[in-house]
């Protein structure tokens, strides 16, 4: 099955990271502003886009503090149901380095590459939201 993979190094401690992945006002500040999540095993939150015309929603399946973050998607786009996503971070010497995959998709064909470009932008507004304090999540 086809996935989308990027990694990158972030200047900030893997607790910050994580951080930054688990609880709605950080979320809000690098993906999107329309969020509704806590950091619970079990929980579903939601990531709201366009006015909530589409909103992805997301079983919490696992939770490692300060060492991964997993959540399966339930709805939203169609090509995204049953899709998971995983951010796995390893601390380094200057920071941490994030390995993020969003797997499990059907096809390559429709939006995958569109939301591998898309994921790439928003990973790079976690980096800088962590290293600057200023992300560019979407308005929601």
């Amino acid at each position: 099955m086809p996935e989308i993979l990027h990694q990158l190094t972030i200047r900030a401690r893997p607790a910050q990271v994580y951080r930054a992945l688990t609880t709605a006002e950080a979320l809000a500040a690098w993906w999107t502003r329309d969020v509704v999540a806590e950091p619970a095993i079990g929980s579903v939150a939601q990531f709201g886009f366009n006015r909530r015309e589409v909103v992805f929603r997301m079983f919490v399946q696992e939770l490692e503090e300060e060492k991964r973050v997993r959540w399966r998607c339930l709805g939203g786009h169609p090509e995204w149901r049953d899709t998971e996503i995983t951010l796995s971070l390893s601390a380094v010497a200057d920071g941490t380095v994030v390995r993020f995959a969003h797997g499990g998709w059907k096809s390559s064909d429709g939006i995958l590459a569109v939301c591998s470009f898309d994921w790439a932008c928003y990973l790079a507004s976690l980096k800088s939201y962590l290293e600057t304090g200023c992300g560019s999540p979407h308005p929601g």
